[in-house]
């Protein structure tokens, strides 16, 4: 492929045949889909950080109920609604 680069270099597109040319774009056509998909998430991964959301969202609903049963979440709940 280098030698079809330094070609182009010299005399630009016109220097290569059509199966050279062929080559250099098919070439960099990969390359290109090579690099869109390592930058893609898949769709495990995404999947994995919807879990992830839900599974906080749970944890802060759970801690946030174990507060408000405890001595001290109705303390708070007392001194902040007067019940």
């Amino acid at each position: 492929m280098d030698a079809h680069l330094k070609k182009i270099a010299a005399g630009g597109t016109r220097a290569l045949n059509n199966k050279e040319l062929q080559d250099i774009v098919s070439r960099m056509n990969l390359e290109q889909q090579y690099i869109r998909m390592l930058n893609e998430k898949s769709a495990l991964d995404s999947g994995h950080d919807q879990v992830k959301k839900a599974l906080s969202i749970g944890q802060t609903l759970s801690n946030a109920y174990n507060l408000s049963k405890s001595p001290a979440g109705k303390a708070l709940r007392k001194a902040l609604v007067g019940v």
